[in-house]
């Protein structure tokens, strides 16, 4: 009996890109969900023009970064808190 001493065949190098062997898919929409715990659900389709990315932008705007008073008051009463919370965890 002879033992063999040639290499096990190689198989062939893949041809194309990474890309190319993965599925490509496009969500039909997206879900955000914004507030305590996901309070807030926001479901869309998915934005596909510039005028529909535009449109998320603004809802995401809107969400986020309110324009009423009262909004503006918690957000500066909240950025006040932390301030103080910080300065006093300096002092020791």
């Amino acid at each position: 009996m002879q033992a063999s001493t040639q290499a096990p065949a190689r198989p062939a190098p893949p041809v194309g890109t990474v890309i190319q062997g993965v599925p490509t898919t496009t969500p039909s929409q997206i879900t955000v969900s914004l507030g305590p715990q996901g309070s807030e659900v926001i479901t869309i389709p998915t934005p596909r023009t510039a005028r529909d990315i535009d449109a998320l932008k603004a809802l995401v705007r809107d969400a986020f970064y309110g324009d009423r008073d009262d909004w503006k008051r918690m957000i500066f009463e909240q950025g006040a808190a932390a301030q103080r919370a910080a300065l006093k965890g300096l002092q020791g």
